[in-house]
């Protein structure tokens, strides 16, 4: 995990991007090995201003022709009975949405067998201040209406 440690302030409903992280954070979790498996968590100041949330991992990948249906709902790489992973489709699906909500976009950059990184871009006009000097780490979203 590397989360850049003076994250400003950001506007937007807090519930929504904690559930695009789960999100993200559950598929890659999903489709790694339990074994050889790396996942890393970034989120950061882009130099444009935007807040960046990225998600990568080492697992199994995604075919290139797949990557632009991944966001329809209830979608699936593999849709047969026989399949290993577990899930209904929706969770790139609502990413897409929770992104969309709060102004941003985001890809998904994938190897099939090398793994798949998927960076989530908030707008800087989101972005509203620094964090106020204190001794313990806040975690703060404001919400916006």
């Amino acid at each position: 995990m590397d989360v850049q440690t003076d994250l400003p302030w950001f506007v937007g409903d807090e519930r929504l991007v904690r559930q695009i992280t789960l999100n993200l954070l559950s598929n890659a979790f999903k489709f790694t090995d339990d074994e050889n498996g790396a996942i890393d968590l970034r989120a950061a100041l882009s130099e444009t201003g935007d807040l960046t949330i990225e998600v990568s991992d080492n697992g199994i990948g995604i075919p290139e022709a797949d990557i632009p249906r991944l966001t329809e709902a209830f979608y699936q790489v593999d849709g047969s009975l026989a399949r290993t992973h577990d899930g209904t489709g929706l969770g790139l699906s609502l990413v897409k949405t929770f992104v969309e909500a709060h102004d941003g976009d985001f890809a998904i950059f994938s190897e099939l067998g090398e793994g798949t990184r998927v960076e989530v871009r908030l707008p800087a006009s989101r972005v509203c201040a620094a964090q106020p000097d204190v001794a313990e780490p806040q975690s703060a979203v404001l919400f916006a209406s």
